[in-house]
């Protein structure tokens, strides 16, 4: 939020919202628009973080339901488990990869 409140995002074609399942990060989603809107962004989407369950998917989908979601990554200790050992958590874990593999794909159909 810092880049969009300070203006420094002027050659930004798309921006992507990481958002977990919680209503803090959703409000959080939804500052983020107005700021991006404010400035001019007119490719904002979302991205789900650390998923658990369907139920985690229906609340980020339903209280965001104006912003296109391009997927969702589920909670995976792998990636902490990465961070620790210094590695590419994409390296260490195939569903990862699945999960990356599908955000790209839909970020290419949009963009």
């Amino acid at each position: 939020m810092e880049h969009l409140g300070r203006g420094s995002t002027g050659y930004v074609d798309a921006l992507i919202i990481v958002v977990e399942p919680g209503q803090r990060a959703i409000n959080t989603a939804k500052q983020i628009r107005k700021l991006g809107e404010d400035l001019k962004i007119k490719n904002m989407m979302i991205v789900g973080n650390k998923i658990n369950s369907d139920q985690d998917r229906r609340i980020i989908e339903e209280n965001l339901s104006d912003f296109p979601v391009l997927g969702h990554m589920s909670f995976n200790p792998k990636i902490l488990q990465a961070d620790r050992e210094g590695k590419s958590p994409y390296d260490i874990d195939e569903k990862i990869k699945e999960e990356v593999g599908g955000i790209l794909a839909e970020l290419e159909k949009r963009i």
